[in-house]
């Protein structure tokens, strides 16, 4: 949670801004998102449906069909399924374009890219910002997956492929030596 945020005077007066005055649980929902109190300074963040839902006051209904006024303004990405969101514009206006390579909030703000790897939003975040803010997105290790069956039969055929051919050359071997019978 952020001890403070920024909110300029243009999310009012802005093109952004003038778009959501159609919809004004959009605009409602645009200001919960700069605002919320699990907001960052790059505006990627974890955030149920249900908890904007609570926070804001609106229906599911009313916050996906807000949230899909947002998305399609520009304003912010959501994904239903991990419940993360990125204001894209946040850390614009929470930091500016560029950082100096001495300033202490890169830490910070790497921290914040790396706490939202799993996101879909993470690598395109440092697409836009990386360069300016010195910080990258390293794409989460997982486990390998397990092979499918068909994957497995072929690798058991080729073991006892590998067992029959051993136990063909011990026989031979044991011919040569004159130990098994011909």
């Amino acid at each position: 949670m952020r001890d403070y945020g920024k909110i300029h005077s243009t999310f009012w007066t802005g093109h952004t801004g003038r778009l959501l005055r159609q919809n004004p649980d959009a605009q409602r929902l645009a200001a919960y998102l700069v605002t919320a109190p699990t907001a960052n300074m790059i505006g990627l963040y974890y955030l149920p449906l249900s908890t904007i839902c609570h926070d804001v006051g609106l229906t599911e209904k009313g916050a996906t069909k807000g949230l899909q006024s947002l998305i399609e303004g520009g304003f912010c990405l959501y994904d239903f399924d991990s419940c993360w969101v990125w204001v894209v514009k946040m850390a614009h206006f929470e930091l500016g374009d560029e950082l100096d390579i001495k300033d202490k909030r890169i830490k910070g703000i790497q921290k914040l890219v790396n706490a939202a790897s799993k996101s879909l939003f993470a690598e395109h975040f440092c697409d836009m910002y990386g360069a300016g803010f010195h910080v990258s997105y390293t794409r989460p290790i997982e486990a390998p997956c397990k092979p499918h069956r068909s994957q497995e039969q072929e690798q058991e055929q080729e073991q006892e492929q590998e067992q029959e051919q051993e136990q063909e050359q011990e026989q031979e071997q044991g011919q040569e030596a004159g130990l098994v019978p011909t």
